[in-house]
């Protein structure tokens, strides 16, 4: 069994070669952490397995590898947020919006009951494929994640749950600004 240390060590060296365009030397590693990781490492290596394999364009494949994450992520938690977004967003670039709704609803479902994360790349994701007209039980879910990702990006104010659409864009703007900031003060 690898130790936290091992595994953060192997992700580096993941991300190094990946970075340098060496998918061999990543799949190897990732190969060393499925081997021998725990559920968590496990889940965590295909995730970056998948978005190398989205990067070069084999999105069966990536999301082939965000599906079997999903069987050792643990539940409620990011990872399983962004395993479900990923999916959904290869098969919305694979021209299947109504499956890549039910994992966008699915992801936001997850934020919902789950840890203190955001949803803002999914809330965006769900209303540019079904518009602003949102079901009472879309409505539902929607209005606890917004809630939530509200509280953890530290968006001044209340949300306008009265307004979906605007302040699920009101989200994304104020996480751009923030990054801006942030990119802007380590300069």
């Amino acid at each position: 069994m690898l130790t936290r240390d091992e595994f953060h060590a192997a992700e580096q060296r993941i991300t190094s070669a990946w970075h340098k365009g060496d998918y061999s030397d990543a799949h190897a590693e990732i190969g060393k952490i499925l081997r021998h990781g725990s559920a968590e490492m496990k889940a965590e290596a295909l995730y970056l397995s998948g978005l190398i394999k989205q990067d070069t364009a084999n999105l069966d494949e990536a999301q082939q590898d965000w599906t079997k994450a999903l069987t050792y992520s643990a539940s409620g938690t990011f990872l399983q947020q962004n395993l479900e977004y990923e999916i959904g967003h290869v098969l919305e670039q694979k021209g299947c919006p109504d499956q890549a709704l039910d994992w966008y609803r699915l992801a936001l479902h997850t934020c919902a009951v789950g840890d203190e994360f955001a949803a803002d790349s999914v809330l965006a994701a769900f209303l540019r494929i079904n518009g602003e007209d949102i079901s009472e039980p879309d409505r539902t879910v929607i209005e606890v994640a917004v809630r939530k990702s509200w509280r953890v990006l530290e968006v001044p104010g209340d949300p306008d749950l009265t307004d979906l659409p605007r302040t699920i864009t009101r989200l994304s703007e104020h996480l751009s600004k923030s990054v801006e900031q942030i990119v802007k003060n380590s300069e």
